[in-house]
């Protein structure tokens, strides 16, 4: 089973998470910093944890025992969680199309 951290509980985040969990192969763990949005996820087998992505300090745990990250974040905030997957040897996947992130 593949071990997924999924940053973002916004309306991607959300579906991303659906679709994963809809189909039984990913242990998923999503994260945000708004504790309302984690709370609108009705399915059980997703873990939730309130965490700010912009300290690195709370989110390199969340990290560890993952094999990837998909950020569904904003994209201002990726290039510091992709350097923290890069650090960490995890897979990253960006939903954002900002070229210069990229």
């Amino acid at each position: 089973m593949n071990r997924i951290l999924l940053l973002g509980a916004g309306k991607i985040g959300a579906a991303i998470a659906e679709l994963l969990c809809g189909s039984g192969d990913y242990d998923l763990l999503v994260a945000d910093q708004d504790e309302n949005l984690l709370n609108g996820f009705h399915r059980v087998d997703i873990r939730r944890a309130v965490v700010d992505v912009e300290d690195a300090d709370t989110l390199a745990p969340l990290m560890k025992d993952r094999d990837a990250v998909i950020s569904a974040l904003p994209y201002y905030l990726n290039v510091a969680v992709a350097r923290l997957a890069r650090d960490n040897g995890l897979h990253y996947f960006d939903l954002t199309e900002d070229v210069e992130t990229t």
